[in-house]
Formats: C-alpha cells, structure tokens, sequence
C-alpha cells in the first residue's frame, strides 16, 4: 500500500490507539497511541524459504509482547523475529518456536 501513512494517520485519527502495518520484506511501521512512528526492518540474516503464515506469526509475536506487558517497540521485535524464523520453514509456522528461542534471537538482534 503506497499511502500507508495516510491511511494510518486516518485510524488514528478516528481513535484507533496502536496501528501496525506490515510491509513484508521492507518491515513493519507503527503508530502508537501517542502518535509515534516506530520503523522495524526485516532480520536479514534468515534464509528465505516460504512466506506462508508470516503475517499470522508476526501477529503472534508482537500479541505475545502485549500481553507481558513489553514496550511497544520490543513487541515489534518479537513480532519481527516470529516472522522471520517462520519464513524459514516450509511450514505455516516455525516448528521449533519456543519462548527461550524467542528470547535468545532477541538478544542476538535487538540487545
């Protein structure tokens, strides 16, 4: 969508509070309640192999970070590193996908 922004800056606008859309290999944008942008890139360093139900575990890991409570930014870590650990599988989701895996790619990436 080339006019995301706009679209977004919409929805918030009619009193949506978090706004996240997903642009596949360019990332992810956000705009938080506050109005703030928040910028998430793609984890290069997973190799490409099916995008099938990256959205889904992009959902997946940034709904995991909301509900414990993590910053905004950190949720779209999460969300960013289950997609991209998804997109390395064949499968729908990344079969060895575990909290502490979550975790260790966190550190490796983001800390």
């Amino acid at each position: 969508m080339e006019n995301y922004k706009s679209v977004m800056e919409a929805l918030h606008r009619k009193g949506k509070k978090l706004i996240v859309c997903t642009h596949g290999k360019k990332g992810a944008t956000c705009l938080s309640e506050d109005g703030v942008w928040i910028e998430r890139g793609v984890i290069e360093n997973y190799e490409y192999k099916d995008a099938n139900g990256a959205g889904d575990s992009f959902f997946a890991g940034f709904l995991y970070g909301y509900l414990h409570n993590k910053p905004i930014e950190k949720c779209l870590d999460l969300a960013t590193i289950c997609a991209g650990l998804c997109i390395t599988s064949e499968q729908l989701a990344f079969p060895e996908l575990t909290e502490e895996l979550i975790w260790q790619e966190n550190k490796k990436y983001f800390e």
